[in-house]
């Protein structure tokens, strides 16, 4: 048998909600956003991804730290944390600004356009 190495592209990695939405790139959205509660990745506003969870879609999703959760954002649990030093999206949260305060999990708002939902 023949190894296959997959190498993703910048593309589809980033998903339905990538920068490249932005530019006029169609593309179309995962299954996974219909999931029940779906799996993304935290992404920068240049579209690096920082962190990875899944969407928060139970009855305590409009609140997070006591901040209500805009029509443009997601409550998010944080599962994995790829780059501690990254500033959190409108900080502070949970009294921290970056994501060095959730390497052991925890809950976050996150502006929807910069998360890349898993395929």
């Amino acid at each position: 048998m023949e190894k296959t190495s997959r190498t993703p592209t910048s593309s589809s990695e980033l998903g339905s909600n990538s920068i490249l939405g932005t530019l006029g790139v169609t593309q179309v959205p995962p299954t996974n956003t219909r999931a029940e509660n779906p799996r993304v990745y935290l992404c920068d506003k240049f579209g690096k991804k920082i962190a990875m969870g899944h969407v928060v879609t139970d009855g305590t999703s409009k609140t997070c730290h006591f901040k209500n959760v805009g029509s443009d954002e997601k409550k998010i649990y944080i599962e994995e944390v790829i780059d501690p030093n990254a500033r959190l999206w409108d900080p502070p949260q949970g009294g921290y600004d970056t994501l060095a305060g959730f390497v052991q999990g925890g809950y976050v708002i996150w502006l929807e356009n910069w998360l890349a939902y898993c395929v």
